[in-house]
């Protein structure tokens, strides 16, 4: 995980003891347990009618606990499946077909086309698999995550495998997943309002990404490109998702000259998993070997 600045995690504990204080639960609550979250968004300048619709109209389900870990880590075996001889014919065709828009966006960036097919071959199979989860909901659920009674559901589950565990860790540990979600929840919105469309009506991953490259919104917000010059950003076109992807490597300093350290690093930017790390570096290295 990303380390946040103290500035953001007082904010996020200022947000949470206001969750812990109040009486702000699916039934009796105006925003159907999603108080805490409706009225700071509501503070931050999203319309209140637009909040509203969201969590008040039924759209999406009344909030009800999220389970969470302490230190969670992604297994080697996940990615497995990726680095395959059949893949990568799968990423070689790939990259003849958008042959000319990659090499566009290899001049425009200074960032290999190879490592762009790597992230989208592992990311959604080239856009075959998107995800069909409102992400606003899902990012929601996370965003909300330090309501008090959540908190103490996490905390019974968890101390029977941690033996001698405290609350204020896990109070903690909600506090930093509120911080990194809840700025999620509102690019949600802008992303929405910037395409004039219901911000339910964004669908991804069980994690809050969405498009072919699995951008959270504030990534769309600052990486989002429009590389087929049709006046939009889609992340569902494939033109703007490869210039996107390149332009979010450079933005985190991948160099063409750079070694496996640095490059690796910039890969850590896009998904702080060691396993996905390897396997993008070990698909992107297969690419760049047979590169004629």
């Amino acid at each position: 995980m990303k380390k946040y600045s103290r500035n953001i995690k007082l904010a996020a504990l200022f947000v949470c003891m206001f969750a812990l204080t109040s009486t702000a639960y699916a039934q009796k609550s105006k925003y159907n347990g999603w108080d805490h979250i409706a009225t700071k968004l509501i503070e931050d300048g999203i319309p209140s009618g637009m909040v509203m619709n969201v969590y008040s109209s039924g759209q999406i389900p009344p909030f009800k606990s999220v389970t969470f870990r302490l230190n969670p880590a992604e297994g080697t075996q996940m990615y497995s499946k990726f680095d395959t001889s059949a893949n990568i014919q799968k990423a070689k065709r790939f990259l003849k077909q958008y042959h000319d828009t990659l090499e566009a966006a290899e001049n425009i960036y200074g960032v290999s086309r190879n490592i762009i097919a790597a992230i989208l071959l592992i990311e959604t199979n080239f856009g075959k698999n998107t995800g069909n989860q409102p992400i606003l909901y899902r990012l929601s659920r996370l965003a909300n995550i330090c309501d008090e009674k959540n908190i103490d559901v996490n905390y019974l589950v968890l101390r029977k495998s941690h033996p001698g565990l405290e609350r204020k860790e896990v109070f903690d540990r909600a506090i930093d997943l509120h911080a990194i979600f809840y700025p999620e929840v509102k690019a949600t919105f802008e992303v929405a309002r910037r395409n004039d469309i219901n911000p339910l009506s964004i669908k991804g991953s069980h994690a809050g990404a969405f498009g072919f490259p699995q951008f959270l919104p504030s990534s769309y917000l600052k990486y989002g490109v429009d590389g087929n010059r049709d006046g939009r950003i889609s992340l569902y076109n494939m033109q703007d998702t490869i210039h996107s992807v390149a332009n979010y490597l450079s933005g985190f300093g991948w160099e063409p000259d750079d070694d496996e350290a640095a490059h690796k690093r910039v890969i850590w930017e896009y998904n702080h998993s060691e396993p996905y790390v390897d396997t993008v570096y070990g698909i992107y290295s297969r690419l760049e070997n047979s590169r004629g």
